[in-house]
């Protein structure tokens, strides 16, 4: 009965203790896993920041660099007068656009095959550095109306009728004006574009400019979630132009999440955010990209996985429930060999009380030491001489009872 008490009583000690300490290390493990997840956040934000700037001067300056290529000045300077007829006479307006055109088109061609080149690692990528390797998805020549004289990826891309840029963008024009190159995101066949437009100057004069752009996709994301180990998810308005996720579900939670809580339009830093996507609780952050002329609601998210860190977190406190389950078994051992070695000579005594009881007055309890069985043990044989008549123990001679 007594081993079964004690037995409860330890149960009691180390489940409130191993309960409370669970508790305790559960909400601190909780805080430090997101702490930890706010400050990888906070550099994450920056650093995507960072990198966008980069890129968009790496874009910029690749545009000013097709756009200070000779051939591309001298092809829309060359006067109509290089085209007159055998009989003297000038060629219309759209002829003159078409030789222009073919000139263009030789130009940009060139220009195709050594982007192809650099995105395959076959040739340098001097003055065409860039964070991406991979070849403009859309790299044109306009002239100084913004009209379309020419696009590497279509040769029958040209004139008022088929290609004015100006009419579709206008940015266009305000970026023609200028004597610089600028950075802008516009909407190319329903999708998103980071474009450079560079302006192709002769002397003071703008004959007109350069466009490189690239698809705003996955990749781009995907590069971003290298560089700060998030996932990472741009947004142009309220539609995610791209999204380091390869889970189209998520994409698209993550997309109407954008939308109804119109993260697009928060402005200035809002701090670390909680989403629900996908069933999934996320902490994350959001940076704007200014500077763009058209598309004014460019940002990004970065996003941790909030659940699976919490998660991962807590896997530690599995070894509490053992830690405690070893410590009980080890206590109640412990507990119940002392006890066992305590009760040990208080088995003797009550032998020789038993055989004294039998009869046997001759028992000497041989006991020493200050312990409380030893002090039994003496008083007993005390009880037992005043009993029997025999002297008292401290006055017999040594070893009478030996």
């Amino acid at each position: 009965m007594f081993q079964l008490k004690v037995a409860v009583a330890l149960a009691l000690v180390f489940g409130v203790a191993g309960g409370v300490l669970y508790l305790q290390l559960d909400e601190a493990f909780r805080q430090t896993a997101r702490e930890r997840l706010e400050q990888r956040l906070s550099v994450a934000r920056r650093s995507l920041g960072q990198a966008r700037q980069l890129e968009d001067h790496a874009l910029v300056a690749r545009a000013e660099h097709v756009a200070a290529t000779p051939g591309i000045a001298a092809a829309l300077a060359r006067p109509i007068e290089a085209y007159v007829a055998e009989d003297g006479s000038l060629p219309s307006a759209d002829e003159y656009r078409y030789q222009i055109h073919r000139l263009m088109n030789d130009e940009l061609r060139t220009w195709k095959t050594r982007f192809a080149a650099v995105a395959d690692g076959k040739a340098a990528a001097d003055g065409l550095r860039d964070l991406r390797t991979a070849a403009p998805d859309f790299l044109a020549v306009v002239d100084a109306e913004g009209i379309g004289v020419a696009q590497a990826a279509d040769p029958a891309w040209f004139g008022v009728q088929g290609a004015n840029v100006a009419a579709e963008q206008p940015a266009l024009k305000p970026a023609l004006g200028r004597a610089t190159a600028s950075m802008d995101v516009w909407t190319m066949k329903d999708a998103p574009m980071e474009v450079a437009v560079a302006p192709i100057r002769q002397g003071e004069k703008t004959l007109g400019a350069v466009i490189v752009g690239y698809r705003m996709t996955f990749a781009a994301a995907r590069r971003g979630k290298s560089l700060v180990d998030t996932e990472v998810a741009w947004f142009v308005g309220p539609r995610v132009s791209q999204s380091s996720s390869l889970d189209p579900d998520r994409e698209v939670a993550l997309q109407k999440v954008v939308a109804d809580q119109k993260l697009h339009t928060v402005e200035g830093d809002p701090g670390v955010l909680e989403l629900t996507v996908a069933g999934h609780r996320f902490l994350a952050r959001l940076g704007q990209a200014s500077g763009y002329q058209t598309a004014r609601e460019v940002g990004y998210i970065a996003l941790l996985d909030l659940d699976a860190a919490l998660t991962e977190a807590r896997q530690p406190l599995v070894l509490i429930p053992l830690v405690c389950g070893l410590g009980f078994v080890l206590a109640l051992a412990l507990v119940l060999f002392f006890f066992q070695r305590f009760l040990k000579p208080f088995g003797a005594l009550e032998a020789g009380i038993l055989d004294i009881i039998h009869g046997n007055h001759e028992h000497w309890f041989d006991l020493k030491g200050k312990s409380l069985p030893a002090v039994m043990s003496h008083n007993l044989n005390i009880m037992v001489c005043h009993l029997t008549g025999r002297p008292l123990p401290d006055d017999e001679e040594p070893g009478a009872h030996g």
